[in-house]
This record gives structure tokens, sequence and C-alpha cells, in this order.
């Protein structure tokens, strides 16, 4: 039998879960100093405007990129019955697009959310010479669970469940609408918990009024596109390659160092700018895990950024870091070479990178704003990587 409230519970999950990175986005609770950044999407059509950027008016896009978290997740792999030949398979097909999905990993309209759509739309094509039927068939049911219930305005399940065209302008109103509500809370100055509480009781009240708008047969037929209920939230978050350090300009307290020479060790890399005051309130942070944890495997680096003529005086750089008590290496950014490799836009932000050199968690702004549990949440991260095997 069909459970409505089963329905809601999988479809009112998503847009919450699906981050490329486990920690938080930048945002009211952990305030930063945003720096002006070029176009990260490396492609001609980006560079013109004036009209490869311009949709057809009411054509709506869905956003794809889930799909990749899902496939390179080892539980869903397992949920799918994939062999090792597939695993591989999966595994080349995410490295074709993974450059350009870090680049691109915190662009969510513009060029850049587009040519990331693109590039999941490439990978899900891929995906159709890898997976069985079977497989296939799940893996969409799952992409439609962590898309929500703006899944359900999709061509594809618009025509599988026959929604007339009064039924999608209606549900189209009510997904606008609860977007619009989670906006407003999402600024609003009550705290963290409060407003997932809130976000959490609008997503209910969407699924509530969307179900309304569908009869009996139409959600059965959509229960049968969502499946069988997967917990996406122990999907993990998607991991890159770190880049590789590039020109520094000067080192303080170390001989120039490569994250190369420094696998099988957990490096928490940060960028900060000293003048920066949410910078400056994360540090005690990065010196406490210097302290307490450099003796179990963890190097912290920070990279200085300047966003100030002043701040690109190296001797007042050194003067500051020795009042900071700053023991650990810094390197000197002054021409934002690094910055860029990484696509970094925010002071602070701070990276953590396992044994193996891969990026696995990352956190923008301030850590500890206004209640927000930042540091807590990134020294765990930090121990669970620490505990991991080292390299063979």
């Amino acid at each position: 039998m069909f459970d409505d409230r089963g329905l809601v519970g999988r479809l009112a999950i998503a847009c919450t879960i699906f981050v490329l990175s486990a920690a938080n986005s930048p945002g009211g609770e952990n305030p930063g100093k945003r720096k002006p950044t070029g176009d990260r999407t490396g492609s001609v059509a980006a560079s013109d405007k004036k009209t490869s950027d311009t949709k057809p008016p009411g054509k709506k896009t869905l956003d794809m990129t889930p799909i990749v978290q899902l496939i390179c997740d080892p539980r869903v792999q397992a949920d799918l019955s994939l062999n090792e030949r597939q695993v591989q398979a999966v595994q080349a097909a995410y490295a074709k697009i993974e450059p350009r999905f870090w680049l691109l990993r915190d662009m969510n309209v513009g060029p850049g959310a587009d040519e990331k759509a693109e590039a999941a739309s490439s990978l899900r094509t891929e995906l159709r010479t890898i997976l069985q039927p079977p497989q296939a068939t799940r893996l969409e049911q799952l992409l439609l669970q962590a898309q929500g219930w703006p899944g359900v305005t999709s061509e594809a399940v618009v025509r599988a469940v026959r929604l007339s065209t009064d039924q999608l302008r209606d549900i189209e109103q009510v997904i606008e609408q609860t977007q619009t509500d989670i906006k407003k809370i999402s600024v609003s100055s009550d705290l963290p918990d409060a407003r997932q509480k809130s976000i959490q009781e609008l997503r209910k009240r969407e699924g509530a009024s969307i179900q309304k708008l569908l009869s009996k047969s139409q959600r059965n037929g959509l229960s049968e596109l969502v499946g069988t209920t997967y917990d996406l939230s122990a999907v993990r978050p998607l991991t890159f390659q770190a880049p590789e350090l590039k020109q520094v300009d000067e080192w303080i307290n170390s001989p120039p160092l490569k994250l190369a020479d420094l696998r099988g060790k957990v490096v928490a890399f940060h960028f900060w700018a000293f003048g920066c005051i949410n910078c400056v309130h994360n540090l005690p942070h990065y010196t406490k895990w210097h302290d307490e944890l450099a003796s179990k495997g963890l190097v912290v680096l920070g990279m200085h950024t300047p966003e100030t003529e002043a701040e690109r005086n190296v001797a007042a750089l050194q003067k500051k870091v020795a009042e900071n008590a700053i023991n650990y290496p810094v390197a000197v950014d002054h021409d934002a070479q690094n910055w860029s490799a990484w696509a970094n836009s925010m002071w602070p932000s701070v990276y953590l990178v396992d044994k193996k050199g891969r990026v696995r968690y990352w956190w923008y702004g301030e850590m500890n704003w206004q209640g927000t549990e930042g540091e807590k949440f990134m020294r765990q991260q930090i121990e669970v990587l620490l505990a991991e095997k080292p390299l063979p």
C-alpha cells in the first residue's frame, strides 16, 4: 500500500543535504570578506555574456549535480551492486570532470552553474555505458530523492505521472514560495538550530501542499519513481585532489613546502589576511590544532593572501605572526596564484586535506560566529582523518 507520509519523507530531504562539502557554506552565521574573482568557468562561451547565457523564458533547469556525489559514494555504489570493474569505470569518469567541479563547486547561479550542470550531465551520459538497466533505474530514483519536490517538475516526471498544466503551475508556485520562505529564514537572526527546525517545517508543509494537488494514482506513480527510501544524509561529500602550491613569494616559520611532500599527513590549509578581523578570530583555533595535534600527524599551513596594500608588507605580516603566536608555516601569496588555484573567494577559509592529498572538508568564514560550532565540527573531522590508515 502506498504511504503518503513515506513519499513526503523521501522528497522533503533535499536541498539541505547535497552540498559538495559537509561543512557549512558561508552565510549569516559565519561571516567573512569576499574577494571579487574572475570567471571560473574557463569556457569560451562564458566570456560571451550577451547571448550565450540567455535561456528561453519560462524554461527551468533542474539540478543534476547530485548525481555526481551519489555515484561517487561507496555506499551508493554498494546499493547499486556495482562490481569492481564498474567502480573503476565510475572513478575514471569522475576524474574527467573533477578539475572543473573543483573550480565550480560554489557556483550555484550564472554561467558557472551552467557549466557545472553540463559536466554533471556528461557524467550522467557516460554512466549509461557503465551501468546495467536496473542499476541506472535505481540511480535515477536516488537522484529524484536528492532533488526533492523540485524534481517533480522535470519533464520525465511530469510525463510519467501525467501532470496537467494547471497542476504543474500550482506545484511550481508551492516550490517557489517555499524557496522564498527558506531564504528569509536563512538570513534571520535566529540561532542555527532554530533556523534548521523552521526549514524542516517548511519542507513538510511543502510536501503536504503538493500531495494535495495530486490524485491517488499520481501519488502511486510518483512513489514508484522515487523508489525505496535511501538515507541521503549518509552520502559523503565529494573529494578533490588538492592543487599543488603555486609560486609563493616568501615563507615564514618554514622552508618551502609542497603538498606532495606532506602525503601521509593531514593538512589544515587556511587562507587569511592579517587585517581581516574574521581571520584574526579564527587564528586561535588553528594555533590550538597545531599545538595539540601536530604530534599526531596534523600540519597546519597558512596562506596569507593580502586584500589591502598594507597587508602586502611582509615585515608587518611577520610582526602579526609573532603577535598571534603562530608557529606553524605561513606562505605569502601576493599574486593570489594559490587563491585562484583553490577557487577560494572568502577570507577566512580553511580546507582539510587527507593523507592521500584529497580535499575532504572546508569551512568558509568565522567558525564560531554566533553560536555556530564550526571549530568543533572541523576538529572532529581532523580527528577522523588522522585516524584513517596511512598510505601503504
